[in-house]
């Protein structure tokens, strides 16, 4: 649970490509490990394709840009799930940058390893692809 903002400048913590990002504030490790914990938890939804517990999972409010540089929002996302366009084999992120604003919000950037099922219905469907994520929370 993030706290109301109490501090006004951004705590910057970035990583190379091989390592963890390591903020050596408590509090900022706790949120790292909190979202970090959630993105495992994205991860599983994906490729479980559980469209309830995404609809649970993700905010009404959100907004994604896809890897087809379109931005959509939940209820689009949740159709290309049902229609097998996000079906993915391998669907994994790791965190490279992580930075807060204050206590209340965090920005967390990095790599994701995804691979779509062969019957995944997409051009690229079964060829593993690396592409860069940024998320705000």
């Amino acid at each position: 649970v993030l706290l109301p903002a109490t501090l006004l400048r951004a705590q910057t913590y970035q990583a190379g490509p091989a390592s963890r990002v390591k903020p050596t504030d408590t509090y900022q490790q706790q949120v790292l490990r909190q979202i970090d914990s959630l993105i495992q938890y994205q991860e599983q939804l994906v490729l479980a394709q559980d469209t309830a517990a995404m609809r649970a999972f993700y905010p009404d409010d959100m907004i994604i840009t896809n890897p087809f540089g379109q931005m959509i929002g939940k209820e689009k996302m949740l159709e290309r799930v049902k229609t097998g366009v996000i079906q993915y084999s391998k669907f994994e992120k790791t965190i490279e940058h992580f930075a807060m604003e204050g206590d209340n919000l965090a920005i967390v950037a990095g790599r994701e390893d995804v691979t779509p099922t062969q019957n995944a219905n997409r051009a690229d469907a079964g060829k593993p692809h690396q592409r860069r994520f940024t998320e705000v929370w």
